[in-house]
């Protein structure tokens, strides 16, 4: 995946990376959407294809990675071996890098239109948090499909380090495949914590190097024995597809329950429904904006009353409820 999107990249074209859970109906809406002519696909993923209806798609070119010995569907053909060096296409830090689509908890899919520039900020504020060093090694066990992994790889890239991945997140193996990789740094989601401390503590869970984790959203009563049990640091932060790692925790700054501090280069108003500002200590809705240019999304592909409706008032309207203290 890593150099398939690198190389989309180096080209000046636009990746569409897909849940690998995606059938159907959400399956036809991002194709049909994006308007994406090429699909890479690994072979196992190939019974998804099954569930579309390609009629009135876009698509014309399907090739299929390990495709050895694998059933291939109408217009499919293994991946070609790579050719010769091209030239780097004049991309600009605002052309379209990705499209990512959201998980479409509110209603059909939206495809997040991210700029090149996003993920060179994402790196910046994600690894000054996580004081990322030269040479370190960060392991991440998330999706490929999901901003938080693409941000690790550009962690990596931006500060010297190398990315570890996992195929997927695994309880009973999480803390090996740490040691495994040599991890300085790790990323974790909010439930994955408390799944972690469910099994009996037990020697490896400080067998390793690794010294922090990204980890938003962990409820605030696991934190102190997370922290007793790993060794691992666990940082807040706040972000979303649509724009960067605008709130975050640092060591100083510990205090479970608190997503944390705005970070620098960005702004944040807590509103009420008429985007006027309310008090300290009053919930409301989390408004954003950021300093650089294209730090942030560019919008949703294809969706311009969406994008409009989003981004109302010149303020990215995140959808979420919370309380700013003094």
């Amino acid at each position: 995946f890593v150099p398939i999107l690198s190389a989309i990249s180096w080209l000046g074209a636009v990746a569409v990376p897909i849940n690998t859970a995606s059938r159907g109906e959400q399956l036809h809406h991002i194709f049909q959407n994006s308007k994406a002519k090429m699909l890479i696909i690994e072979a196992a993923l190939l019974p998804n294809l099954d569930t579309l209806d390609r009629s009135d798609l876009a698509l014309e070119t399907i090739y299929v990675l390990d495709a050895d010995g694998a059933d291939l569907p109408d217009g499919a053909t293994p991946m070609p071996e790579p050719g010769e060096p091209v030239e780097q296409a004049e991309v600009k830090p605002a052309d379209p890098m990705a499209i990512l689509y959201t998980s479409g908890t509110t209603g059909v899919s939206k495809g997040v239109i991210c700029p090149h520039e996003q993920f060179f900020w994402w790196a910046i504020t994600t690894g000054r948090q996580l004081g990322i060093r030269p040479g370190d090694v960060l392991h991440t066990t998330l999706p490929l499909f999901h901003t938080n992994a693409i941000n690790c790889f550009f962690q990596a890239l931006v500060f010297g380090g190398s990315q570890s991945l996992s195929e997927r997140f695994s309880v009973s193996r999480f803390f090996d495949a740490l040691k495994e990789s040599g991890s300085d740094v790790t990323y974790l989601l909010g439930a994955m914590v408390p799944m972690l401390l469910s099994r009996p503590e037990g020697p490896e869970e400080r067998d390793h190097s690794t010294r922090v984790a990204l980890a938003p959203g962990v409820p605030a009563q696991f934190h102190d024995e997370f922290v007793r049990r790993t060794g691992i640091l666990l940082l807040d932060a706040f972000g979303s597809t649509e724009s960067n790692n605008v709130i975050q925790t640092e060591a100083d700054i510990l205090r479970p329950g608190l997503i944390g501090r705005v970070t620098k280069g960005f702004d944040a108003r807590v509103v009420d429904e008429f985007d006027a500002p309310v008090p300290d200590g009053t919930a409301g809705e989390l408004l954003l904006r950021a300093d650089h240019p294209n730090a942030f999304a560019q919008g949703y592909f294809g969706m311009a009353e969406k994008t409009v409706e989003t981004w109302q008032n010149l303020w990215l309207h995140t959808g979420d409820r919370v309380v700013r203290d003094s």
